[in-house]
């Protein structure tokens, strides 16, 4: 078993456990109180190359990445470096995130939110708007082709902006086959961890000019940056970099300065 095929056992069996404890009906009552109108997806339709900052305190090919973590406070820092974006990892175990980060967040920050996680229930669709994520993302590499499409109804139905992920050009295919409006091209195999931003070089001439694209993983520093500006992209998405940064807020800055003059 790969450490793919390990988190979605695990999730599987939390989200029984979740359902037991929150009810679905409890989500679908909620958002009568949520605001209808995503705003990730305009974000990164407005000109430039946009960073979508990343709240993460652990990862499976990193282990705990910044000990000194509240959620709050990096996403406060990254408003101050000037993110466009943010995305709030709120998976447990693995990532050490939690749905009540999002929610805290939500509840702080003025800026488009990405809820990501290992989504493969509608439930967790409701449970995601319900929290204050205005998107979600969704692996292909998890999801068969009907679950993806029920998933992005469903996201869209609830007023949710969805990023669909890929890695593999089967992947992308999918993806374009189930009409998904942004792509995130991620350079980590989810299945061994490892990455090559070769991935972006390959894929991105596969994607219609009218996609939104988000390059994922592998952003360490300026010179990864260098290397993707090159190319067709609407945002990058940075977690671990910033995270490991001693002045997280500096940090931003210099990369959102970097985006911007390129």
């Amino acid at each position: 078993m790969n450490i793919l095929d390990e988190i979605l056992a695990y999730k599987k069996e939390e989200l029984k456990r979740q359902k037991k404890t929150v009810p679905f009906l409890k989500f679908i009552k909620a958002l009568d109180k949520q605001s209808p109108d995503p705003r990730f997806e305009a974000k990164l339709r407005q000109s430039g190359v946009h960073l979508i900052a990343e709240v993460k305190k652990a990862s499976p090919s990193a282990g705990v990445i910044r000990e000194d973590f509240d959620a709050k406070r990096v996403a406060i820092a990254y408003e101050k470096g000037c993110a466009d974006c943010l995305s709030v990892l709120t998976e447990d175990r693995y990532f050490k995130g939690s749905i009540t980060y999002l929610n805290a967040i939500a509840s702080n920050s003025p800026l488009p939110l990405l809820r990501k996680d290992f989504i493969i229930d509608e439930y967790q669709i409701y449970e995601s708007k319900v929290h204050g994520s205005d998107a979600i993302l969704l692996i292909a590499a998890i999801l068969k082709d009907n679950d993806l499409n029920e998933l992005l109804k469903a996201a869209a139905d609830v007023g949710l902006d969805a990023l669909v992920e890929v890695h593999t050009s089967d992947e992308l295919k999918r993806a374009l086959d189930n009409n998904a409006g942004i792509i995130g091209i991620n350079s980590r195999d989810l299945k061994t961890l490892k990455i090559d931003l070769s991935i972006l070089t390959q894929l991105l001439p596969l994607i219609p000019t009218e996609k939104l694209v988000v390059c994922e993983s592998g952003i360490k520093n300026v010179g990864d940056l260098e290397f993707v500006r090159r190319f067709r992209v609407s945002a990058v998405l940075v977690g671990e970099a910033l995270m490991r940064a001693k002045d997280i807020a500096k940090a931003t800055r210099e990369f959102v300065d970097f985006l911007k003059a390129s």
